[in-house]
């Protein structure tokens, strides 16, 4: 079997892995590792005590075997095998976790060594009759996988006083210091050193802009990384289907998976219900937006070349005036609801100084704020396509207290789009385009794919979020494999696109991760060119509610809900309920600490004297459908 290459001792990877490491998600690295690549993982099953027995190619896992993991787990959580370890002489752990001391751990260092000593010469794939009974470190693999997810329950996911208060012992699990230790830190230099080049002057919340923790594991990023998990998946055959806490995810040359923790030192909101604030933001996107660029590649039939998208919107409202038209919809949705949780714009919507202002501002305006996700055309060092997500925090870093809830930090995310916006000849004609970029020759969006991310933040007390750009949401690629290994509680899809109907590609993409791994999928486009294709007759909204700015599917409901936002009105609150559920594991493992996210409502909010205060914001052409209508 190939080395997972975890940190060298004296200089030297331990011998011929004799010593297991100390941390769950190391331990889960290589046994995932050995499993997934020796094809293990898919002979796994359940005990069934009513199934008839027949030898076959199969590791059953029964009741017994779960409870052995789990003990070993809950002492690995109390017995630190750090004090016990040198990196001088390893060999010091070895016998102890071997010996009569080491007794709680010693099944771990006896499966350790069954699959790392005695096979590890042995090649990690061979091929079986599917009569003849597996090898036996199949099974010692499997048992080091369930007693490391084990012991990793709720780690990434709350800091000491969390954990403290729901160990069943009063005590947290040993390796979490050390990591809290970390994300502390962070927080605390963030506080004392805001990053955002204004933030201080305007006193607003210091923001964290740096890389998001990328593996859990010091195992080589370049073999695998090791994050957190949100949902388990319920329906196939993988390994990502045999973990309930700890996720395995590829190589990062292959895809990398960015994880924001949460830090707050007091308990982090419930799952009670969201409120989210929708902003179809722009109204009016111009042909004049389409910037065809020189030259052309291919022949005949088959040409394509370049296009640019100039955000024409911005330049007409000055930032100050959007972030008050923002503030003021805020205070609208707010009239039925209690808080604005989380406020969403569509791909492309914002440049990255009206993204900062908007970060800087709204966390002041909002106490409750927990997010603001963007699609943004820069990242600070270049043009492009972005998704931008800012978590808002109570600050646990010095002089901050449990009454001030305007002590925010802010820990930002931003990657760029995986896949250009191609527009076909039926695209160019349906959005009018064809004054400006030529319907015989295929129009590819001109950005730079320059990395493969998706980044997952921790809010509430169980669930994540993840964002993705357009194509992202309909391309099986690698970054698929990172969210669905992880399981998003909700994953924000932003896009500019025609209406979000139940007929169109994204419900049929929704609809596959709704169903593994149970996420709920939210697509979000601006209404400019829906009105556009109003307004040019290429399809006529019938009706205010044809104005279908989103659609939200999860795991509860097989027809996905439209969410309209008629011209009348400038955004929608859509309310979300947090449903306890039980996932379950391959080997019969259920978690009874997951959340599913569920659609509970959404109203059109809607501003008074709209038009003569944010003319400019709404544009001529959703101005000019709005005056269809003598009633608006």
């Amino acid at each position: 079997m190939p080395y997972i290459a975890f940190p060298k001792l004296d200089g030297r990877y331990p011998a011929a892995y004799e010593t297991p490491p100390v941390l769950p998600p190391d331990i889960f690295a290589a046994a995932g590792y050995a499993l997934q690549y020796s094809g293990a993982y898919h002979h796994v099953i359940a005990h069934v005590a009513s199934r008839p027995a027949r030898p076959a190619l199969q590791v059953e896992v029964t009741p017994e075997f779960i409870a052995e993991a789990r003990a070993t787990a809950a002492a690995w959580r109390l017995f630190n095998p750090l004090e016990h370890y040198s990196s001088k002489k390893p060999k010091i752990f070895a016998d102890w976790i071997g010996g009569r001391d080491g007794e709680p751990l010693r099944r771990l260092h006896q499966a350790w060594t069954a699959v790392w000593k005695h096979a590890g010469a042995v090649p990690i794939f061979s091929e079986y009759k599917s009569s003849t009974p597996p090898p036996p470190w199949w099974s010692e693999a499997l048992f080091l996988f369930i007693a490391a997810d084990e012991a990793a329950r709720n780690m990434g996911f709350a800091e000491y006083s969390q954990i403290e208060q729901a160990s069943p012992t009063g005590q947290q699990p040993w390796f979490f210091a050390p990591v809290n230790e970390i994300f502390f830190d962070i927080a605390r230099r963030a506080t004392e050193k805001p990053s955002t080049k204004s933030s201080a002057a305007r006193g607003g919340a210091p923001f964290l802009q740096h890389s998001p923790i990328s593996s859990f594991s010091g195992a080589s990023q370049d073999v695998v990384c090791v994050l957190p998990k949100a949902r388990t998946a319920a329906v196939g055959c993988t390994l990502r289907s045999l973990s309930h806490h700890l996720a395995l995810l590829p190589p990062r040359s292959i895809a990398r998976a960015g994880w924001l923790p949460y830090l707050l030192s007091e308990a982090p909101p419930d799952e009670r219900h969201m409120n989210l604030l929708l902003i179809p933001f722009p109204y009016t996107i111009p042909a004049s937006a389409f910037q065809p660029q020189p030259g052309y590649a291919g022949e005949g039939a088959k040409r394509w070349g370049f296009f640019n998208l100039e955000q024409t919107w911005l330049k007409r409202v000055s930032t100050a005036t959007l972030v008050d038209f923002v503030k003021q919809l805020a205070a609208a949705a707010k009239t039925e609801a209690d808080v604005v949780h989380g406020i969403v714009f569509p791909e492309l919507a914002l440049d990255e100084d009206t993204w900062d202002q908007l970060c800087e501002s709204l966390p002041q305006a909002l106490p409750d704020l927990e997010f603001i996700i963007a699609g943004v055309s820069g990242d600070g060092s270049r043009h492009g396509n972005f998704v931008s997500v800012a978590a808002f925090q109570r600050s646990a870093g010095p002089g901050s207290t449990g009454d001030d809830r305007s002590q925010k930090i802010g820990f930002l995310s931003k990657r760029e789009k995986h896949h250009r916006w191609t527009l076909d000849r039926d695209e160019v004609l349906s959005y009018g385009l064809e004054g400006r970029l030529s319907p015989s020759i295929l129009w590819s969006e001109d950005i730079d794919l320059l990395s493969r991310r998706v980044d997952f933040a921790v809010v509430r007390q169980s669930s994540v979020i993840s964002a993705m750009i357009c194509e992202d949401l309909a391309r099986v690629d690698p970054c698929q494999e990172l969210i669905r290994a992880i399981g998003s509680s909700i994953i924000f899809a932003l896009l500019m696109d025609a209406p979000q109907l139940k007929a169109r590609w994204p419900a049929r993409y929704a609809t596959v991760l709704a169903e593994d791994p149970g996420c709920a999928v939210l697509t979000l486009t601006s209404r400019g060119l829906m009105t556009r294709q109003h307004q040019i007759g290429k399809y006529r909204s019938k009706g205010p509610m044809d104005r279908v700015i989103a659609l939200w599917r999860d795991d509860d409901r097989t027809d996905p809900i439209e969410i309209s936002c008629p011209s009348e009105a400038q955004a929608v609150r859509l309310t979300l309920s947090g449903v306890p559920v039980v996932d379950r594991t391959l080997d019969g493992r259920e978690d009874r600490s997951a959340v599913a996210w569920r659609y509970a409502n959404h109203v059109s909010v809607r501003l008074d004297h709209v038009e003569e205060n944010f003319r400019d914001v709404l544009g001529e052409d959703d101005l000019a459908v709005r005056r269809e209508d003598p009633d608006k």
